[in-house]
């Protein structure tokens, strides 16, 4: 036993194992039991990184099937709406596309959240009157549910709120005052 574990952990110092062995038993066993742990530890970083190689590859493959996925639908739906695929959206079209039961449907099948999709793409036709196919493919990649947000995305909805705020105070006035005896009530 003890000539197979030299061999294993250490080949190339065998002799000094040995001859360790032969002056102190215990130096022998705490530097053995050292090479252990080292030679264990060693692995399992190995292991841990390609078990990170390996999901990252996986997360790769995902991404590429969804966009495959986003590409067909949003080509079926060009041609459905009459235009190619280099062509744009309008938002009469995006009411009619997020309509369509199949198109929902496998959007909710690949993990986005069509409800979000859909608010934050009337936003986005409040600000401009057509997106392109690309913009928004893009756009249904941003609403998976399995995507982590980012600093751009937290910015994104900073914006999105200040310009919210910005419209309500623009649409604010005035209302008409009241007269009830004790002196004018704002409504």
């Amino acid at each position: 036993m003890n000539f197979l574990i030299l061999q294993v952990l250490c080949r190339p110092d065998v002799a000094v194992m040995q001859s360790l062995f032969a002056h102190n038993w215990v130096c022998y066993l705490m530097l053995l039991a050292f090479l252990l742990v080292a030679l264990f530890t060693l692995m399992n970083m190995l292991i841990g990184v390609l078990c990170t190689v390996v999901a990252n590859a996986a997360e790769r493959q995902k991404d590429d099937i969804f966009s495959k996925e986003v590409e067909c639908h949003t080509s079926r739906l060009a041609k459905a709406l009459g235009s190619d695929a280099g062509g744009s959206i309008s938002q009469k079209d995006f009411e009619v596309i997020i309509k369509d039961p199949l198109l929902t449907t496998s959007f909710i099948e690949l993990g986005v959240d069509v409800i979000a999709f859909a608010d934050s793409a009337r936003f986005l036709f409040e600000q401009c009157s057509h997106i392109s196919y690309t913009d928004f493919g893009l756009l249904v990649a941003k609403f998976r549910g399995s995507k982590t947000a980012s600093v751009s995305d937290v910015m994104g909805i900073s914006r999105h709120v200040t310009m919210e705020l910005l419209e309500l105070e623009s649409r604010r006035f005035d209302f008409p005052t009241l007269s009830n005896g004790s002196g004018a009530m704002r409504l």
